[in-house]
């Protein structure tokens, strides 16, 4: 029997311990170690205090691949965990005391040539990666992407000329990049520029908390797992 053991009780050990557990039961024991103790990492569901409702204040949303290829974790989630989901759209921002939802409202608040310029930049985006690409990762041509030595401040300063179109495209790109413009390569920021455009990915939530989630994937496994707080 080979032992085998899992750093982390986040989606992602939980998720290697369950494929473990479907092709490998009869082989192998896992033990899982999680420095917490609690299982789920960045997952975090949580409640109102004043208000009937909950809040995801981990992870906000789950990508959806399915309409590109395999998607492991959706039938994870949907099939095994029989989970509902609900399909959320994360587009819309907030900027000079308006919520830009699309380019008809950029367009309304800044101008066509403003909208234009976002839209054109766009283009540029998916001719330099396709969706197939883009759900296989790019490490196919990662290290001769021409966005890879370029930081992706450089990319959008010499790619858009309108400066609010620039504002903009950073703003809406910040939360998924999660680092400032210069702190990163264009590559890195390509595949988050891509996430609003149609056909590369979609995003979901689980009904009643993505917590939900982590919850079944546990008593589903049922194993062991071990609190390290010094790990």
């Amino acid at each position: 029997m080979i032992q085998i053991g899992i750093i982390g009780g986040g989606a992602g050990g939980l998720m290697t311990a369950m494929h473990l557990k479907n092709k490998m039961a009869d082989f192998c024991q896992v033990t899982l170690f999680e420095a917490s103790e609690r299982l789920g990492g960045k997952v975090r569901t949580k409640r109102f205090e004043t208000a009937p409702a909950v809040y995801e204040a981990g992870v906000a949303e789950i990508y959806d691949y399915s309409h590109i290829g395999p998607d492991p974790l959706k039938e994870l989630i949907t099939k095994v965990c029989g989970l509902k989901i609900t399909p959320i759209d994360g587009a819309a921002i907030a900027m000079d005391g308006v919520f830009l939802r699309n380019l008809d409202d950029v367009s309304a608040k800044y101008g066509e040539v403003t909208a234009e310029a976002i839209r054109n930049f766009y283009v540029q985006c998916a001719n330099l990666m396709s969706p197939l690409e883009y759900y296989e990762g790019a490490s196919k041509v990662d290290n001769h992407h021409p966005w890879l030595n370029v930081t992706a401040q450089k990319i959008l300063e010499s790619r858009i000329s309108d400066t609010k179109a620039r504002e903009i495209i950073r703003v809406m790109s910040r939360s998924d990049i999660a680092s400032e413009l210069h702190l990163t390569n264009g590559l890195n920021a390509l595949k988050n520029f891509l996430m609003d455009v149609e056909n590369y990915i979609k995003i979901y939530s689980i009904d009643g908390g993505i917590e939900h989630f982590i919850e079944k994937i546990s008593a589903h496994l049922n194993f062991e797992w071990v609190t390290e707080p010094g790990f």
